[in-house]
């Protein structure tokens, strides 16, 4: 299962250093899949391969909403912090 907090710690780093949280957000994801040359990972959008976290809260607003983690969406699965799946 993806560990949330992992994100959520490299994102905080980035909001320190002074970025704005969508700059955080998108050097996380969509930077970094093309600095790899992930070609179908980093957005989502038709045709790409997508992992998704389910927050409570806004992490534009505020980016610690990253650390309230309701539900992960992973390789087709449904996924929740208590270990439940569907």
């Amino acid at each position: 299962m993806t560990h949330p907090g992992d994100i959520a710690d490299e994102v905080d780093v980035y909001v320190e250093m002074g970025m704005s949280p969508l700059e955080a957000l998108t050097s996380a994801t969509t930077s970094t899949a093309r600095l790899f040359g992930l070609g179908d990972v980093g957005l989502v959008e038709a045709g790409y391969r997508a992992d998704l976290l389910g927050v409570q809260g806004d992490p534009l607003s505020s980016i610690d909403a990253l650390r309230s983690v309701q539900v992960v969406i992973s390789g087709g699965r449904v996924r929740y912090p208590e270990g439940r799946e569907t």
